[in-house]
């Protein structure tokens, strides 16, 4: 069996692990190393006992493997497969994985092979990358679309799926200003207001003499609804435990529910199943260490032939060649242009 170590320096190696079981399932066949992630990591320990773990027929060179699924067969336990190895020399197919072969020279430089045999009917690779476009990709900023799901959610008949209760918790928790949400019955109605917001009514000594309902859509703040448009997506991922990207997270909202919905993906009791979020922002509150560990925090700089480098806060180094202090103050290096990635104004 072919073995991949995926190494990294700092926690890397394994969120990429986790992004791919999330897609793929267990791989038992994959191990991971992730480098001075702990104060006292010891590479060459690290490294040998890794080696050591290997049966004396596995300890070859591994170059970059693409393509693994799972091999399901009649009767037979469920067993990992390498379908193709591709290096700078070329893509070397598996004796199985027919729907590959002839095909190598058919792939661009800068093009997947997985999309090469999906363009050609792979059944396997079409699988795959099914898998892969279930990754959900949002905008922060153009978000509406997804009040419809939300509402969909909320309408949902299956008596084992809470939805409604779950984003009224969670709306709750964000203390959006209101008592609950109410779903209109039309659904055209439905689509230009969203929902009901259910407020108190009260008299001129502030005592609550009843209720009275706003639409969404009109009398909420930008915030709230984009809290409620995305809403049903943030917990649907949480119970799946699939993978969001959201670009401008942070954008409408206030910092500290910015910071709540970060926490429920960081919470374990929140996140049961591992959920994962991939979000830009330009809130730089967020830049701490109690929110993020230096490995979670990425930077993404324009170069001189205006493309886009992406790094890490764990690439950087202290003078005396130690990590960056966890004491240190993130944002306010960030402002100093200690780590860079920020615009410098002309005069």
């Amino acid at each position: 069996m072919i073995k991949l170590l995926l190494a990294s320096h700092g926690d890397l190696a394994y969120g990429v692990y986790s992004s791919l079981k999330i897609i793929m399932g267990e791989q038992k066949n994959i191990s991971t190393l992730c480098a001075y992630n702990k104060e006292d990591f010891d590479l060459k320990k690290e490294v040998w006992k890794i080696i050591n773990d290997l049966k004396d027929d596995d300890k070859n060179p591994i170059n970059q493997v693409l393509g693994y699924v799972k091999n399901i067969k009649e009767g037979k336990a469920k067993k990992e497969k390498c379908l193709f190895v591709r290096t700078e020399e070329g893509i070397g197919i598996a004796d199985e994985y027919n729907e590959g072969k002839g095909l190598e020279e058919k792939v661009r430089d800068n093009g997947l092979f997985l999309s090469t045999i999906d363009s050609f009917n792979g059944e396997i690779a079409k699988k795959i990358i099914h898998k892969i476009d279930c990754i959900w990709v949002i905008s922060g900023i153009d978000h509406e679309s997804w009040s419809v799901f939300t509402n969909d959610m909320c309408n949902n008949k299956n008596p084992e799926l809470s939805f409604q209760q779950e984003i009224q918790d969670f709306l709750k928790s964000m203390n959006v200003g209101f008592n609950r949400f109410e779903l209109p019955e039309d659904e055209k109605l439905a689509k230009e207001i969203k929902a009901y917001t259910i407020h108190n009514l009260y008299n001129e000594q502030e005592e609550v003499i009843g209720e009275t309902r706003f639409s969404m859509k009109e009398h909420e703040s930008s915030g709230t609804n984009k809290l409620f448009d995305l809403a049903a997506l943030v917990i649907s991922q949480l119970m799946l435990g699939d993978l969001l990207v959201v670009d401008e997270l942070d954008s409408k909202l206030h910092p500290l529910l910015t910071q709540h919905i970060i926490k429920l993906f960081n919470n374990p009791k929140t996140n049961p199943k591992g959920a994962q979020l991939i979000f830009a922002t330009h809130d730089t509150n967020l830049l701490n260490v109690k929110t993020f560990r230096r490995d979670q925090i990425w930077f993404t700089e324009k170069d001189h032939s205006e493309a886009t480098d992406l790094y890490s806060l764990a690439e950087f180094r202290e003078p005396e060649g130690n990590k960056i202090r966890k004491d240190r103050s993130f944002e306010k290096d960030y402002i100093n242009g200690r780590y860079g990635a920020i615009p410098y104004i002309k005069d």
